[in-house]
């Protein structure tokens, strides 16, 4: 339950544009929910997921340089997604194989 970077660094550059969000800010969302992607994907085929991961890279930084979240925030949401991700390929590699006898 930590505050948003924005609300909390005085003088954090903000945009206009942007819908700032009131809640909380750990773990990152869009860091979890793009490295578990870029886990799946990169077990299925290796040069898409190098590129998903590069993608998730990019997401990950966005989030910091927008003050969205604190770099803890997006290094959990990246760990838990690829602990995640990693877990659902072994889920749908298991039941592949259970599916096919």
């Amino acid at each position: 339950m930590r505050i948003r970077p924005y609300l909390v660094i005085p003088g954090a550059p903000t945009l206009d544009t942007l819908k700032y969000p009131i809640s909380y800010s750990f773990p990152s969302g869009h860091s979890f929910f793009f490295f578990a992607g870029a886990t799946v994907l990169f077990r299925s085929c290796r040069r898409l997921g190098i590129a998903a991961y590069g993608l998730a890279c990019v997401v990950a930084f966005s989030r910091m340089y927008l003050f969205m979240h604190f770099p803890s925030d997006v290094l959990t949401g990246a760990v838990l997604g690829i602990i995640i991700g990693n877990i659902a390929w072994q889920i749908c590699r298991y039941t592949k194989k259970r599916l096919s006898y």
